[in-house]
């Protein structure tokens, strides 16, 4: 037997496919992992536990389909737009707004069957939606608890539309509002005159006046989306085109325009997210997010599969992306199966990790997301609508994931609960408001300390333990909410054979080294059914605040040997972990 340290220096390429067991040639494998559960991948390198998500309202209807939509106006004024049957509600702040005692509405036409198909752009304060089955419309603000719908009144509107035959995309580009893409025409582009986004009156006199041109190919296929650049990129459901002058120096014009394929994966009718000159885009099928963006080595424009290594996260289809891009360039993604999907992306850094992130409670199911900007500045809010069983009936439930501990936040501030809520002020025996989880079993967790889980009452309330309080506690901080896990499987180590690879090979794996940052415990083992309890620092049991170390720790491990050299780290009390890298030393043949 040959005795060898390996080491795991980050986890940048997030979770890895199974089909990747046997590529311990490719330097990716040994920057993933094979579970990568409620855990981000961070850009430096870690991988840390997300943080809980906070309740903030029910959805207005518990058994239809409901979809988030961002509305921002500038990084100060966001909101997060709750689209259902035949209404809209509205939320800022990380609030619901109110009016009059209720949630405050606007009325709509869109049934629920219809919302994932709305299409949207957005300028100042007016949003622009396109749906096949609707005239163009605009949701205007002019105040928080002001907001109106009305249907868009064209110069010239194309005869071509009709009821049943309205564009089903919309995009803002070189100071024209453009519209693609009705079932009857669905490879047409429609431009408004220059800056007047109402008049769609044709001609070619004016380089001003407004346009239409229809996509050229082998084959007619949709358009899918249109996301402004420096050209209009625009995904069919064939294949990728620029839209654009024919020299890129000069602006669109009537007599000077084109659409050009560059690619031919394909799109399905997801709106794409833009990161700066990129497009990630979902390709046909719904299986793959592909990098659409120009190479200047190739000289031309390219679409890169991002998630090659990772195909086993997205089987079940992606049906939502939205991006955030504080702290970290993070694609997020809700999956057909209910989960919520981050890649974490720096292409400059050669970062590319995908993570899962499944939300506590029975049978719990994210319907939509949306991503704006936070409130605390530099965290970007990731809203969730959450479908779960309470008392055996199905309800949706609109959260945001919180950011877990900063490093400018009190220990007391930290929020490992989903579909939490927190009080703050004097001691109290009691805690309330948690109507939304009777009958469920919560964790607690007072002023940064993880107490025992109680069940919520009928009346919304938990029992807090006083034993803990003492006359000098004058103000106490408490979440409580559903728990969940985070899980890492990491890759079979390599290393360490005299005479190849030891990949096969029957080891084990002796001890390791478990390098942390700002961390309180954690479990580890060879499997699941044998982890061991590991607290970081001094103060690391119940109901007393662990101290939260940067430090690196030593685990000695007794277990058979095996032919698969790998560790399960595992957090399940409501308290941060940040893996850094991991060190294990192992005894091979």
């Amino acid at each position: 037997m040959a005795l060898f340290d390996a080491i795991q220096y980050n986890f940048t390429a997030g979770e890895l496919s199974p089909r990747l067991k046997g590529r311990s040639d490719l330097a990716k494998y040994f920057n993933g992992a094979q579970i990568f559960e409620n855990f981000i991948v961070r850009p430096h390198g870690g991988a840390e536990a997300r943080g809980g998500t906070r309740f903030v309202a029910p959805a207005k209807f518990s058994d239809r389909n409901t979809r988030l939509h961002p509305f921002s106006f500038n990084v100060e004024q966001t909101y997060i737009l709750e689209w259902g049957d035949n209404y809209i509600r509205f939320f800022m702040n990380q609030g619901q707004i109110i009016d009059g005692g209720n949630p405050y509405e606007l009325t709509t036409t869109y049934t629920a069957d219809q919302v994932f198909d709305l299409y949207f752009t957005q300028s100042a304060d007016v949003l622009f939606i396109a749906h096949p089955l609707h005239p163009p419309r605009q949701l205007t603000r002019t105040g928080h608890t002001a907001w109106t719908l009305t249907d868009i009144t064209f110069t010239s509107q194309p005869t071509e539309w009709k009821a049943g035959n309205y564009p089903s995309t919309v995009a803002f580009y070189e100071q024209r509002l453009y519209w693609a893409s009705p079932p009857e025409q669905p490879q047409t582009i429609w431009g408004s005159k220059s800056a007047n986004y109402f008049d769609l009156t044709k001609g070619t006199a004016q380089d001003d006046d407004a346009l239409e041109i229809a996509i050229l190919s082998d084959q007619v296929n949709k358009i899918q989306w249109m996301s402004p650049g420096v050209d209009l990129d625009i995904g069919t459901a064939g294949g990728e085109f620029r839209f654009g002058s024919n020299d890129r120096r000069d602006p669109v014009t009537p007599t000077n325009v084109r659409a050009t394929r560059q690619s031919n994966y394909g799109s399905e009718a997801v709106m794409p997210v833009r990161i700066g000159s990129t497009v990630m885009y979902i390709q046909r099928g719904g299986r793959k997010l592909r990098e659409y963006g120009y190479s200047f080595e190739a000289d031309s424009y390219l679409s890169t599969d991002l998630t090659i290594f990772s195909e086993q996260i997205t089987l079940s289809g992606i049906k939502q992306s939205g991006y955030a891009n504080e702290p970290d360039t993070i694609i997020w993604s809700t999956l057909n199966n209910g989960n919520l999907i981050g890649c974490t992306y720096e292409k400059e850094q050669q970062v590319n990790g995908h993570h899962i992130h499944w939300i506590g409670g029975n049978q719990c199911f994210v319907n939509s997301h949306a991503v704006i900007d936070g409130v605390d500045k530099g965290w970007d809010e990731v809203w969730m609508c959450n479908e779960r069983m309470i008392e055996g009936s199905k309800v949706q439930h609109i959260e945001f994931m919180t950011s877990g501990l900063r490093e400018d936040q009190d220990q007391g501030d930290i929020f490992y609960v989903d579909s939490g809520l927190s009080y703050s002020g004097p001691p109290v025996q009691r805690v309330g408001g948690l109507d939304h989880l009777k009958g469920e079993l919560v964790n607690v967790v007072v002023d940064g300390a993880t107490h025992d889980p109680k069940v919520v009452d009928n009346n919304g309330e938990i029992p807090i333990d006083q034993q803990f309080f003492t006359s000098q506690t004058t103000t106490t901080k408490i979440h409580a909410g559903l728990q969940y896990e985070s899980y890492l499987k990491t890759i079979d180590f390599e290393g360490g054979n005299p005479i190849g690879s030891s990949q096969g090979k029957v080891s084990r794996i002796n001890e390791a080294i478990v390098r942390v940052y700002r961390s309180a415990l954690f479990e580890i083992g060879p499997d699941l059914s044998h982890l061991e309890f590991k607290p970081i620092g001094p103060n690391n049991f119940m109901d007393t605040p662990p101290e939260l170390v940067t430090t690196d720790i030593p685990v000695t491990l007794d277990y058979p040997h095996s032919r698969e050299k790998v560790l399960w780290i595992v957090r399940r009390l409501p308290q941060p972990l940040n893996i850094l890298s991991i060190m294990p030393r192992i005894d091979t043949e």
